[in-house]
């Protein structure tokens, strides 16, 4: 297991090694059940939009695990079972995993268009204090943040030195962006799908695209 989410998890191990399953009358109301939900839910959140992660091993949730099947896992429609075998725990651990190292991918910090040099550099100096970097310019006025913790150190600066932190948790975007760098940051965001960096670990993922990454370009003046 690589997820915290599935680690320890010992019907979740069972069911990788293939000694048992998940299904409405296996496990049904099992811990497992909840966190192959959360997992799910990561995949897609509209996946589940009666119930959510509540635990019960329903018709929801097994119809939703039969689209996982089908459209991340390339299971014929024939071939589907509707319950949770060892691929199907297997990708979402994975999922699980990369969607909680996305959440510590870092931030983005958008400056305040009246934010002044001595205020910028009194920023910077507070990520390097806390073994942040900047990773990636996102235009004149934005840029990826690397660091554990850094959108709380960050988020005492909003006001007049920055506009707002966006996170891949809480990607609300400042309310005085223009056009271009709202699609530069939804752009960053994307980037953080679990779905897309699946792609890049696994080559032989079915083949999803994402326009826009050409506007990632890095400018080492950029704050």
């Amino acid at each position: 297991m690589f997820s915290q989410l599935f680690t320890g998890d010992p019907v979740l191990i069972a069911v990788l090694e293939d000694r048992d399953r998940i299904s409405r009358s296996q496990h049904g109301n099992d811990p497992a059940v909840g966190k192959v939900q959360t997992a799910l839910m990561i995949w897609d959140p509209a996946c589940l939009p009666q119930f959510g992660a509540d635990g019960d091993y329903g018709d929801e949730t097994a119809g939703a695990v039969a689209r996982f099947k089908a459209e991340e896992l390339g299971v014929a429609p024939g071939e589907i079972v509707d319950d949770v075998g060892p691929r199907t725990v297997e990708r979402l651990d994975q999922i699980a995993a990369v969607d909680e190292g996305r959440a510590a991918a870092g931030c983005v910090m958008v400056a305040s268009a009246s934010a002044t040099p001595d205020d910028l550099a009194t920023v910077l100096a507070t990520i390097d204090q806390v073994g942040g970097e900047i990773v990636l310019g996102l235009g004149v006025r934005a840029a990826v943040v690397g660091g554990s913790g850094l959108a709380d150190v960050l988020a005492g600066f909003v006001g007049s030195v920055l506009s707002g932190v966006v996170t891949p948790s809480s990607p609300v975007l400042p309310a005085d962006l223009d056009e271009e760098e709202v699609v530069l940051l939804q752009t960053w965001l994307a980037t953080l799908a679990p779905s897309l960096l699946l792609d890049q670990a696994d080559p032989g993922r079915p083949e999803r695209t994402l326009e826009g990454l050409q506007s990632c370009v890095f400018e080492e003046e950029t704050v």
